[in-house]
């Protein structure tokens, strides 16, 4: 095993920079797909901007559910790898910035949605009080999933966690002082000393 190395200032930025992008890409995607769910389930078809082209009987937003669940093991994929690959808290730097990004970004998109929100009504332009560009719509109602509450709970708890990453203090050849040794070789219970 290789020790860690430690990441430099400009590593960092990016990283925390890409997880800042990462971060506002995912809420617009769980709206996007979020969307697409409500059109199904309404029995509205839907064009890739989200306007209604037809209607059509109601179905089970069957490919909009796997693209939430894809979309949530990514994130807990790399919220996961974040934190296991850190050496110290630094490293956790863009953990903590995309973090900071969902906290942020989901808390002022559901301060100025006007609830009940509905992105359908607002991409269609059925109500032109609630009519808004489309990747606006997708972002307050990314922000208002439980999708993205989830991903923001588990990213806040692995930010406090101590860092993943640890270097062996001793060889795996030599015991600690005082371990019990046990295996084939060795009879039950032997102490090292």
């Amino acid at each position: 095993m290789h020790p860690p190395t430690t990441p430099t200032a400009g590593g960092l930025a990016l990283r925390s920079l890409s997880a800042v992008v990462g971060a506002a890409a995912y809420v617009v995607a769980i709206g996007y797909l979020a969307l697409h769910a409500e059109a199904a389930k309404a029995g509205a078809v839907l064009a890739w901007d989200g306007t209604i082209t037809s209607f059509a009987p109601p179905t089970p937003p069957l490919w909009s559910s796997v693209g939430v669940v894809v979309l949530v093991a990514v994130a807990f994929l790399l919220a996961w790898r974040s934190h296991a690959t850190a050496s110290s808290r630094r490293g956790k730097l863009p953990l903590w910035t995309a973090t900071l990004t969902l906290i942020v970004l989901s808390a002022y998109l559901m301060a100025t949605s006007q609830l009940p929100f509905s992105a359908l009504v607002a991409v269609s332009g059925i109500d032109a009080s609630e009519s808004m560009p489309a990747v606006v719509a997708w972002a307050h109602q990314g922000a208002l999933s439980s999708a993205t509450y989830a991903v923001t709970g588990v990213m806040l708890v692995l930010s406090f966690l101590r860092p993943g990453r640890r270097t062996a203090l001793r060889s795996d050849d030599e015991p600690a002082a005082g371990a019990t040794i046990t295996g084939p070789d060795h009879e039950s219970g032997v102490q090292a000393g």
